[in-house]
């Protein structure tokens, strides 16, 4: 299988952050959180295996930064 060159995924992965805001038209948190995981689910499909600790890493600090989308990302959070 092909997979991402790592600096896609990194600008993917950079992209689904930045947009986490998009996610607060849905209501419910755990409805945020379940958008967020398919769409990071879909994106370590395509990311190289030796890869995907480090993607999820970033992902899941995003889950915990936002309190399970219950709260938007700072300003200045990566």
């Amino acid at each position: 299988m092909m997979y991402l060159p790592p600096r896609w995924t990194t600008v993917f992965v950079d992209v689904l952050i930045q947009e986490h805001a998009s996610f607060f038209v849905l209501e419910n948190p755990q409805a945020r959180l379940e958008a967020f995981a398919a769409r990071a689910n879909c994106l370590l499909d395509f990311t190289a295996p030796e890869e995907q600790l480090a993607i999820f890493e970033r992902l899941e600090a995003a889950v915990h930064a936002t309190e399970g989308f219950r709260k938007t990302l700072s300003p200045g959070h990566p």
